[in-house]
């Protein structure tokens, strides 16, 4: 009897940390390619909402519904190289349309221009977590555009990290596999 609870416990509480879960991008076009040194992934949604009050009441009769807004960061290490230099060595057909062209099976720039994350197309994460006990979830956050990096480089911290603020167009909750 002690067994059959357990189960039904462990199908009931399904939870998942960080150390479960990876990140995929997709470009337009592409597969889905994991993005190794990401460390933290966040997103907010924000949409403006305000109140509607008739003239000669005291309480709110009703909310407006304004434009909904996504928008995050995401932080990587800094591992061997910059992860947009790892991601284009991966042999992403997208970068063709960059000024990119395969030559001995390694990306190589037409010209002196150096890639920028904001010159990027909109592209998608995918969210996977896994847990030890087999359950998995799963997630979109959907046309990713970069609006600004940081890097921070410290004798206080361990390692070096870039960080990025991003908007979205659209994000799908985790959902059980």
């Amino acid at each position: 009897m002690g067994n059959g609870i357990g189960n039904q416990i462990s199908k009931y509480y399904q939870s998942f940390s960080g150390t479960d879960t990876l990140a995929f991008i997709i470009m337009p076009g592409c597969s889905p390619v994991i993005i190794g040194s990401l460390t933290t992934i966040s997103y907010s949604m924000y949409r403006n909402k305000k109140p509607v009050i008739n003239i000669g009441r005291t309480n709110i009769n009703g909310v407006t519904r304004g434009s909904r807004i996504f928008a995050g960061t995401m932080i990587f290490t800094l591992i061997n190289q910059h992860w947009l230099k790892e991601l284009q060595q991966q042999g992403s057909t997208w970068l063709s349309n960059y000024g990119y062209s395969k030559i001995n099976g390694e990306w190589i720039p037409n010209t002196d221009y150096d890639l920028k994350e904001d010159d990027l197309p909109l592209f998608d994460i995918m969210i996977v977590s896994a847990n030890e006990y087999g359950h998995y979830v799963s997630m979109y956050i959907y046309g990713i555009d970069f609006t600004d990096e940081a890097q921070t480089i410290s004798v206080e911290d361990l390692f070096t990290e870039n960080t990025f603020s991003f908007i979205a167009r659209d994000i799908s909750n985790f959902k059980a596999g």
